[in-house]
């Protein structure tokens, strides 16, 4: 598959702003409305627009008008949004730290430190973690803070804040509807590997190859289910660059986490795109997937992957008629705890797809299109994601 044009123009300008350096008199000359007007909607796609803004803005390559008015905006409303977060998330931290809640903040909120600034950097909403048995204590906390109770899940009790940001309360790693290689064996252990934040008494940091790991293994998750975008390849870039690792003790984890092989193509992948290096056919194969898949994947890669596994285009569609035991569990948590509710619970999730609009019309958009799927398109995603050895070979 041949990149298209935008796509170049998204991995050129991403480089300059990475490696802080000037664009290529081609990277310059190929911009104009049409091509820009692309690589806003791509980028949004991946979650990379603060990052490109921030480049075509310094450089002075938006002429005034609507576009420039829209890339602008981007970075103001990212910039205001990292501040905010900021803020709650100190806010939040210094509550915990007063009643001897331990946590530990995961995701967006580490990795944007890393970034040249860390606004470029965005992020849905915060994720922290907690020790399990003191979820009851650090839930009436953020409540009695004027926090508003969104949803229990599988890992998480999401919240939103007075100001409309999420927040989640991560009391697990391990998200019951993935099943991905030997992850869950590394990750229930986490706090094993947590270590005290100097100045702080209940403040931990994961060691760095557990973060990456755990990194790995929420791309892989995302991936399988339609793709992970290239803003979690930056973070991975980032982390290897300015993070000492004990190689050993990190290839070890990915190998028993059966998660090696796919990490090592997203370094050759990343290769490839800023440093000239070579890519291989799987590399490119996952490549077109990323970029087809968004930051949070797309129906089509998701069809395609669900309908390989399932063998057939009708057991496909059953399957999201009747969902399996762990995904049911992971949208109603009170199934764990009462396993003979699971009927009760099936009624209820068909009824809020028959009568809530937007489910209703979003389900009927997935059956139509995995009615039509190609099925050579099928039989990609299963090559790829044997090769990647997250998924065995079918027969």
């Amino acid at each position: 598959m041949n990149m298209k044009r935008e796509e170049k123009l998204l991995l050129s300008l991403l480089q300059a702003s990475l490696k802080n350096e000037k664009l290529t008199e081609e990277t310059i000359s190929s911009l104009n409305e049409e091509s820009l007007m692309g690589v806003l909607s791509l980028s949004a796609r991946h979650s990379v627009t603060t990052m490109i803004a921030d480049v075509l803005l310094n450089n002075g390559l938006l002429e005034n008008g609507e576009l420039k008015a829209l890339y602008e905006e981007n970075l103001m409303v990212s910039v205001y949004q990292y501040h905010q977060q900021a803020m709650e998330l100190e806010r939040v931290c210094k509550l915990f730290e007063e009643n001897k809640i331990c946590y530990m903040p995961l995701k967006g909120s580490v990795l944007r430190q890393l970034y040249r600034e860390p606004w470029l950097r965005t992020c849905c909403d915060i994720d922290i973690l907690v020790k399990p048995e003191q979820l009851d204590e650090a839930i009436k906390l953020v409540l009695a803070c004027g926090y508003s109770l969104d949803k229990y899940y599988s890992h998480d009790v999401s919240f939103f804040t007075e100001g409309n940001m999420r927040v989640e309360l991560h009391y697990d790693l391990i998200e019951e509807d993935s099943n991905i290689g030997n992850v869950s064996d590394v990750l229930k252990r986490v706090w094993e590997y947590a270590r005290p934040v100097e100045g702080y008494t209940y403040a931990y940091q994961l060691e760095n190859e557990i973060f990456y790991f755990y990194h790995i293994a929420h791309m892989v998750k995302h991936f399988i289910h339609g793709g992970c975008g290239i803003r979690s390849l930056i973070d991975g870039l980032l982390m290897r660059q300015n993070w000492d690792f004990d190689t050993e003790k990190l290839d070890k984890l990915l190998q028993d986490g059966g998660i090696f092989v796919f990490e090592r193509k997203t370094q050759e992948l990343v290769a490839a795109w800023w440093n000239n290096g070579k890519m291989s056919d799987v590399a490119k194969m996952m490549e077109a997937f990323i970029f087809r898949g968004g930051v949070y994947g797309s129906q089509r890669n998701a069809i395609a992957v669900e309908e390989a596994e399932n063998k057939t285009k009708f057991r496909n569609a059953m399957s999201k008629i009747f969902l399996k035991t762990s995904v049911m569990n992971s949208y109603y948590p009170i199934l764990k705890k009462k396993k003979w509710l699971l009927p009760f619970y099936h009624v209820k999730r068909w009824c809020r797809l028959i009568f809530m609009k937007k489910d209703r019309e979003r389900s009927l958009t997935y059956l139509k299109e995995n009615r039509f799927f190609p099925n050579e398109k099928t039989k990609e995603a299963m090559d790829l994601l044997v090769q990647l050895e997250l998924k065995e070979k079918q027969d």
